[in-house]
């Protein structure tokens, strides 16, 4: 275990115990230090789902959407199936748009949305 295990560990514990107690001075703490940890994309959203911090969902299925490598079954895990699912929706609704095939029962405004998500 290294020095960033045990700073992401300690945080996470700050996060439960902060959230858990409505400390909010040591939650915005907590959760701005793990912004700079640079958390793997599925660890973040499930600490996000965990602990309410909405605001880091829809940046991490982002990374999760448009990354080359598709998502693990040990990531899905993480994340939830309801989230999976949404990944990986858009990541179809990506390809077929790349490929210029459309999705079907999407808009052109909807399309563009998947576009630039």
């Amino acid at each position: 275990m290294n020095a960033y295990d045990i700073a992401e560990i300690e945080l996470v514990s700050a996060l439960k115990l902060s959230t858990t107690w409505n400390f909010d001075a040591v939650r915005r703490s907590a959760v701005s230090s793990l912004e700079k940890l640079s958390l793997h994309p599925a660890r973040a959203i499930q600490l996000a789902q965990l602990y309410g911090v909405d605001h880091w969902i829809a940046p991490e299925i982002e990374r999760l959407v448009f990354r080359e490598e598709s998502l693990s079954l040990e990531e899905a895990e993480l994340i939830g199936l309801q989230t999976a699912v949404t990944v990986y929706t858009y990541r179809d609704k990506r390809f077929m748009v790349s490929l210029d095939l459309g999705c079907p029962g999407l808009s052109t405004e909807q399309m563009e949305a998947v576009r630039g998500f």
